[in-house]
This record gives structure tokens, sequence and C-alpha cells, in this order.
């Protein structure tokens, strides 16, 4: 139609765009697909999300080399050792399905400096000491952090049709706290701590 929002040609380059980065992004969490991209091209060991989304890796020895690439990333940004990434711009995109089509949950852009700072203190939050005080604990997958956002049931095999459930309200906004460094809404708190009460009351729903 010639009075079309778009043309044939933009359309079908966001279109290829678009399925390019849904592609390459990591499988859905809390049924939300988190994609990102850079203004200026960024190899992936120079990228942030991509290594905070690498503790989600279902093999320990990939997480925890992820973790360290992670550091070793952050401190030379911090120590002003990759002056040209700091001028870099990121973009963060967040689609979920709705009927049939996509719906954009979320979209917020900043600067790079910002964004390695806010990964760097998101590692720093997760950390655990062992349970004997002796060492730091493994890093966790984040998935398993949603799971305990859920009311504790004995003898669950599969989370994960709860949590794209339950959790899908909430992701964007837990997403948007690890990028950008904020405070995480009120309700992840009260749902971690209704997850140990049913725990210890062995209560289920």
């Amino acid at each position: 139609s010639l009075n079309a929002a778009g043309s044939e040609q933009s359309v079908a380059l966001y279109s290829s765009a678009l399925n390019n980065l849904i592609a390459l992004s990591p499988r859905p969490l809390a049924g939300a697909k988190f994609i990102h991209w850079f203004k200026e091209p960024l190899a992936k060991e120079f990228d942030p999300i991509e290594l905070a989304l690498g503790l989600d890796q279902e093999n320990e020895a990939t997480r925890l080399e992820a973790l360290n690439q992670a550091e070793k990333l952050l401190r030379s940004v911090e120590n002003g050792e990759r002056p040209e990434l700091l001028s870099n711009i990121y973009y963060v995109l967040e689609l979920s399905a709705a009927g049939g089509r996509i719906m954009v949950r979320d979209w917020f852009v900043g600067n790079y400096a910002e964004l390695a700072n806010n990964i760097r203190l998101w590692f720093d939050d997760i950390r655990l000491v062992t349970p004997d005080g002796k060492g730091m604990a493994k890093p966790f997958k984040l998935w398993a952090g949603l799971a305990r956002l859920l009311p504790h049931r004995n003898n669950e095999q599969d989370l994960s049709k709860r949590i794209n459930t339950e959790l899908s309200s909430i992701m964007p906004r837990i997403w948007r706290s690890i990028i950008q460094g904020s405070i995480f809404p009120d309700t992840v708190p009260a749902r971690a701590l209704r997850h140990i009460q049913s725990r210890l009351y062995n209560v289920e729903e």
C-alpha cells in the first residue's frame, strides 16, 4: 500500500535483522526473549551482557569461565585499558509472544561503561560465602534464582511452566535491575521469603 508506515524494503531489513538477533539470543526466561546489540561492532568476549548470561549455561566449567572473563573485562574497563569501548552504546529489547504476535516487553539504551559497571555490581551481589565460611560458593544460574521465587512443591521435576506463567510479569523489571544497576522490585524479596517459608513448613499450593 502506498500509505503503509514502512516500505517493503524497510520491513524486509528490520525483519531480517530481528530474526538474526533472536536466533543469537539465549533461551527464553519467564516467557520472555532477551536480545541486545551495540552501536559499534563488539567481539563476544567484550560483551558484558553475554558474559552475564553465560552464567546460565548448564556446564559448570563454562559458567566459571564466563565469570572469570567478566571480571577480567570489567577490570580492564575500570582501569581505562580499553578506552575505545567507553563511547559505545548498547540497546536492549525484551520480547514475548502474544496471540501469535511479538510484544515488546521492555526497551532501553545506555552507555557501555555504565553497563560494564552494572554487570560488575551484579556479579558482586550474587556472590555467596560457602556454608563453612571458608570460601566463595560457585555462581548460580539465573534460572535457579528464579526457581526460588516460587512456592516449593515436593517432588516437582520441571519448574519451567510455573516460571513462565507466574514470573512473566516481573521478569522485565528483574532484567532492568541487572542491566541498569537498580534495586529489585519489592515483589522479589517477598517471593523469596514465601519460597523459604514454603520449604520450612512444607506448604504446597
